[in-house]
């Protein structure tokens, strides 16, 4: 290597002064969120509604009403099951049902008559009142035609005898739980 020394690098001077920086931009106020919107309530299925009594709502969770052509259902097993069990066992049958707030063809169906008042399953005196008023207007063959066809003026689908004492017909929501149970 030779003793020569490598040229020196040229000098920078220190008075040379970087760029200015840019100038601040305007600040922007701060921007406002709208708040959130209220949580949407719970959808309901196509045909259930509160049904509302004293204030207060009545259907207990997972019941829903009964639709009109299940009730009416209802009513023609009722009139087909007191010809095969030849009355005396419908009777039988039917007072134990009662106990639920069923009939005989309601505890098939999966069905039960709901004290309004309570909110719980009818009594059996409850059904027996039912049962009563229902017999009542029957005497008379068109206010028997008017209890029957209640039930598509009003929300809750109750006839006219429900209506009178205070009870609606909902779907047993633990029903089907039961019924595969059993088999």
């Amino acid at each position: 290597m030779s003793d020569r020394l490598l040229p020196e690098p040229p000098l920078v001077r220190v008075s040379q002064q970087l760029p200015p920086p840019p100038p601040p931009k305007p600040s922007l106020p701060p921007i406002k969120l709208a708040p959130p919107p209220p949580p949407a309530p719970p959808q309901l299925a196509r045909d259930v509604h509160r049904v509302m009594y004293g204030g207060r709502s009545v259907l207990p969770p997972g019941a829903t009403l009964s639709s009109r052509g299940k009730r009416f259902v209802a009513l023609a097993l009722d009139l087909v099951l007191v010809v095969v069990t030849l009355v005396i066992g419908y009777i039988a049958w039917l007072l134990i049902a009662w106990g639920r707030g069923q009939t005989p063809a309601k505890q098939l169906l999966g069905m039960y008559v709901l004290d309004l008042e309570r909110g719980h399953p009818a009594t059996r005196g409850k059904m027996f009142g039912r049962w009563c008023v229902g017999w009542l207007l029957g005497i008379i063959p068109w206010l028997n035609l008017v209890d029957a066809l209640w039930i598509f003026t009003n929300r809750d689908k109750q006839r006219l005898t429900d209506k009178i004492v205070h009870t609606i017909v909902v779907d047993d929501p633990g029903h089907e739980r039961r019924k595969s149970r059993s088999r």
